[in-house]
């Protein structure tokens, strides 16, 4: 009985309208004390519940990573908002879904050797599609962002464990260069964070100016940068990673910021880039590479420049071309919104279902 009003409470914690960091206590008849709270954690909501007999015996205590899960009555593969660029279909495209392009389009659809349902193309919204509790994370990323040391340099070759259940560890310099093994409840800033090769990461979150991972790493973490993140060659970000850029965030940031992927990067999680300035609406951008492979939804407030496969949903502004060709050209591209594996989770901001989802079981004990 225990664990089922402690699931039951973890799946309420997980809605949109109970408040971030505020514990609420309930008693059950009498007989048992409910305690659970809800806190952000990078791109997804950590969701606590604890239930203690009269005695103050624990009889259930779990932590979820919690996201928003797939709508399954959506099949959006492609949608380009709020443009009124043509959009064209080049060779090697391949899309399994429905596609929202600006309404002049369905003028210049080519069929070519690309294999796009001409049924399953239709106008885009005039409207603005904007992520969800996007204004709460950028200001947890600002806070995170003004905690960072200036003018210190740490290398970081240690292994670090912290449980969830633990105050989180924050690291902390103006520079942090990790090949170490972290794990957990772990918080890095830094005005520049370096990830070489050798480091391993789990469940860890890295927040800064800009973050350089080193090429062919492997692990899973969230990453969040105001100027940049550069993941490079065969760099792999495992199930439920996060990737954001968020100039909001940060006081100052360069001229063009960008997420840059280069050849065959693999991520499994979400890649977002937002943005409310619009002196930056012609140049933040997310820019991949060849072979590049996405699992999971990509979003833009501005442009995406394509290239590789994506199992989910590419949502932005604009499809960036490159130096010699026009905006909102598809080549080289396969989207299939259908290989999406049964078991994925969105992040917290994805804007096209309201749906909760536990993402991934961190800790607990059930008696």
């Amino acid at each position: 009985m225990a664990g089922t009003y402690g699931y039951e409470r973890l799946a309420a914690m997980q809605a949109d309208d109970i408040p971030y960091d505020i514990e609420d206590t309930t008693t059950i008849d009498g007989l048992y004390h409910v305690h659970a709270v809800k806190k952000i954690w990078g791109g997804y909501n950590l969701c606590y519940a604890t239930i203690l007999a009269t005695n103050g015996d624990t009889l259930f205590s779990r932590i979820a990573l919690a996201g928003i899960g797939k709508d399954i009555t959506d099949s959006t593969a492609i949608l380009i908002f709020n443009n009124r660029t043509p959009a064209y279909l080049g060779s090697n495209v391949t899309i399994n879904g429905n596609c929202y392009f600006p309404e002049s389009a369905l003028r210049h659809y080519q069929s070519g050797d690309s294999k796009v349902a001409e049924q399953r193309i239709y106008k885009s919204p005039d409207t603005v599609t904007t992520p969800r509790n996007i204004a709460s994370l950028v200001q947890w990323a600002t806070d995170y962002n003004d905690a960072a040391l200036r003018g210190s340099k740490l290398y970081l070759s240690d292994s670090v464990y912290r449980s969830f259940y633990s105050p989180t560890y924050n690291i902390a310099a103006d520079t942090v260069i990790l090949s170490g093994k972290l794990s957990g409840n772990i918080i890095v800033s830094a005005n520049v964070i370096e990830v070489e090769r050798t480091c391993s990461l789990s469940n860890v979150l890295l927040t800064g100016r800009k973050i350089i991972v080193a090429d062919h790493f492997k692990g899973n973490m969230q990453v969040i940068a105001t100027d940049t993140v550069i993941l490079n060659t065969a760099d792999t970000i495992t199930y439920p990673g996060f990737v954001a850029l968020l100039p909001d965030a940060g006081k100052n940031h360069c001229k063009v910021p960008c997420i840059l992927m280069r050849d065959s990067v693999n991520i499994c999680g979400d890649v977002y880039a937002y943005t409310a300035d619009t002196k930056l609406f012609s140049a933040l951008q997310i820019s991949s590479g060849a072979q590049t492979r996405i699992t999971g939804s990509m979003y833009s407030s501005l442009s995406l420049q394509l290239n590789g496969t994506y199992h989910g949903h590419v949502i932005c502004r604009t499809i960036a071309g490159n130096q010699l060709s026009q905006d909102n050209l598809l080549s080289d591209l396969q989207v299939d919104v259908d290989s999406l594996p049964s078991y994925f989770a969105y992040c917290n901001l994805f804007p096209l279902s309201n749906k909760r989802r536990i993402v991934k079981w961190l800790e607990g004990v059930r008696n």
